[in-house]
């Protein structure tokens, strides 16, 4: 019996010293991402959103809904549906004839309200719009807070001025703002043209109309604060960040998956996209990119001093792809990856994209019924 119990001492000793967990994979500390964090702000924001319907969006309430479930998933929001709610509490979604978030001062209160057409009923727009809504919120708790309901400003400029509401600055790169005599409206912004395409004035997708990764990242860093800064697996890799409702997990950037964002997604089919890293040399290669599967390619020149020029050309009769559709084609090339590439729609068309020294061009391409096909001309230099 001594032994035993001498047996089971040892046993407990050694997962003493080692911090073994046999309940559960220990996973090992990593170094933190080069991300950097937006200035600390010391408000903390009530995380609860009430919202009700309009009459008229009875017919898409279940559709908005569900829109509303998607953004509770990856943030600290408690989003409640309220119908009994007050108008002065909770943020009201209705059909207008403009897409906008909105705050209005109305009886003494800044209330909030989301805007929508048959133009922005998607799914991206109108977390778009709603990112826009929680931004307004926020910077309104921030500099009225415990006066709601006591404001006696005659309109919403001297609101602004008297609360010392001054975010238009912070937020004018993410947003376009309007003001009105009584409201702040908050509405998409166009994507720049990047000098980094040739011809600059390619047609491009305006992803800056939905809900980006990074509009995700930054409301999770604002509002929810550092929640998951200790978590013994670290930092996410290629600019991802732990999602706080499960720190376990990573939120990744598009092209990237794994436990720690690691990982370039994979194909479904393989066979059908050849292979997925490539390396630029001085001496020019060609692929072809065929449409008729979903592919991920990752081009990295063969030294870090070099940099990466890829030409995309179409092959054969181009196709016009709807700028309001999903994406067709998708080429990163900034060192961060959380950042949107390049999107074109419209007529297809030859375009080149050269990338930072030492910095690999990432290429998708969805899956379409169309059969049309693109050469990637590919030099490092």
């Amino acid at each position: 019996m001594k032994h035993l119990e001498l047996l089971f001492f040892v046993i407990f000793l050694y997962f003493l010293i080692t911090n073994d967990n046999v309940l559960s994979k220990k996973c090992k500390k990593k170094k933190p991402s080069k991300t950097t964090k937006p200035p600390i702000d010391t408000f903390v924001m009530n995380t609860s959103f009430e919202f009700i319907f309009s009459d008229n969006l009875k017919d898409k309430k279940n559709q908005l809904k569900y829109f509303v479930d998607l953004m509770g998933r990856e943030t600290c929001f408690n989003f409640i549906e309220s119908p009994v709610s007050s108008i002065h509490t909770a943020t009201l979604f209705k059909m207008d004839t403009e897409c906008m978030a909105v705050a209005t001062l109305n009886d003494k209160y800044i209330t909030h309200s989301i805007h929508l057409n048959s133009s922005c009923m998607g799914r991206d727009k109108v977390l778009k719009l709603m990112y826009f809504s929680m931004e307004l919120r926020y910077e309104f708790s921030k500099c009225v807070g415990k006066h709601q309901g006591q404001i006696n400003e005659v309109n919403m400029a001297y609101v602004l001025k008297n609360y010392k509401c001054h975010f238009y600055h912070r937020l004018n790169g993410y947003m376009d703002f309007d003001l009105e005599p009584f409201i702040v409206t908050a509405t998409f912004k166009r994507k720049k043209s990047t000098n980094i395409t040739e011809p600059s004035a390619l047609e491009q997708r305006n992803h800056a109309a939905d809900f980006s990764f990074n509009d995700l990242k930054r409301l999770n860093s604002k509002v929810c604060g550092e929640e998951c800064e200790d978590h013994p697996c670290g930092t996410c890799d290629n600019y991802g960040f732990r999602n706080v409702k499960n720190c376990d997990f990573c939120i990744c950037p598009f092209f990237f998956t794994g436990g720690n964002c690691e990982n370039l997604e994979k194909p479904k089919k393989p066979d059908d996209c050849g292979p997925q890293d490539i390396t630029a040399t001085k001496n020019e290669i060609t692929r072809t990119l065929d449409i008729n599967a979903e592919c991920y390619y990752n081009i990295k020149p063969e030294k870090s001093s070099k940099r990466v020029r890829v030409k995309f050309i179409p092959i054969g009769d181009s196709i016009h792809w709807p700028c309001s559709s999903s994406k067709l084609l998708e080429v990163k090339y900034e060192k961060d990856r959380s950042k949107d590439g390049i999107m074109p729609c419209g007529k297809m068309k030859e375009f080149n994209v050269t990338a930072s020294k030492g910095v690999s061009v990432l290429v998708y391409h969805d899956k379409i019924a169309h059969s049309f096909k693109m050469k990637m001309e590919i030099k490092a230099f």
